[in-house]
């Protein structure tokens, strides 16, 4: 978990150092995720409809 916070603090800084409006986030924090979860995240361009983002992780069957 520390990781993901040192990403976003890493993030910010550089986001603010350049004065943008959104820090444009999202799916950076959903990539980090995905990946500490054995996972993966893609994006594609739809046009004109806009991006399409497929994300996976791993989950475990409970057992019963």
């Amino acid at each position: 978990m520390r990781d993901i916070f040192a990403f976003l603090l890493k993030t910010i800084k550089i986001y603010s150092q350049r004065n943008e409006v959104t820090l444009g986030l999202g799916l950076a924090v959903s990539r980090v995720l995905c990946q500490k979860h054995g996972g993966t995240i893609e994006v594609s361009n739809q046009p004109p409809h806009g991006a399409c983002v497929k994300a996976s992780i791993k989950i475990e069957q409970p057992s019963l």
